[in-house]
């Protein structure tokens, strides 16, 4: 049963142009579901009334529960105890939130990097394609797919990542492999032994 019930001016101007037995009987189904949460039986004018008071009576009640119940809890918090809870909450989230952010950044990294194929080996034609689109001329294609094969497309223990800066060190290695060796002649020489040298090679009845 509760303490009290609510009587709201409102409700007075509702029913008072009733005729006097059922303004009574409003008063009266008024008073017992506020007290004692019981609905009589009404008709006509009256029960499409009550109809609109019910909610507000049920209202109040729930609010005079809830505030009971805060007072039996030591009451409301103070102002700044409620911001300080409110801004703790609110930081304990942003920093939980932020966590599951960096777990998810790690967890995508962990599959991309564990799925991640590994770069395929280029093919005799590939090879020979980039050298055509570089400009490459007469470059040892088969030869050098076949060292890397090899080897597992491994250069110095670690797999190749990058096959075509090997094209290109190899290419710049052929030129200069491929260039004449330079030959010293007499005309070479520092001038008195070029004089010397020819002067010998006139003894010797040498031609060159």
């Amino acid at each position: 049963m509760a303490s009290g019930v609510v009587f709201l001016p409102s409700y007075h101007e509702a029913i008072k142009d009733l005729p006097d037995e059922d303004r009574l009987q409003m008063y009266d189904a008024i008073v017992r579901y506020g007290l004692y949460g019981e609905a009589i039986e009404l008709s006509g004018v009256a029960k499409a009334l009550f109809t609109l008071i019910k909610p507000n009576i049920d209202s109040s009640q729930n609010r005079y529960r809830a505030a009971k119940a805060n007072g039996e809890k030591g009451g409301r918090p103070a102002k700044n105890q409620r911001k300080n809870q409110t801004e703790n909450q609110n930081q304990n989230q942003t920093i939980n939130q932020d966590k599951d952010m960096d777990m998810e950044k790690d967890s995508d990294y962990e599959k991309e990097r564990d799925t991640a194929p590994a770069p395929a080996p280029p093919t005799v034609e590939d090879v020979r394609e980039y050298c055509l689109a570089e400009g490459i001329a007469d470059f040892r294609t088969q030869r050098f797919v076949d060292y890397y094969a090899s080897r597992d497309w491994k250069a110095k223990g670690e797999p190749v990542s990058d096959w075509r800066a090997l094209v290109r060190v190899w290419a710049d290695r052929d030129r200069e492999e491929q260039k004449p060796a330079q030959v010293t002649t007499f005309m070479d020489l520092p001038d008195e032994r070029n004089v010397e040298r020819e002067q010998r090679r006139k003894e010797l009845g040498l031609d060159w």
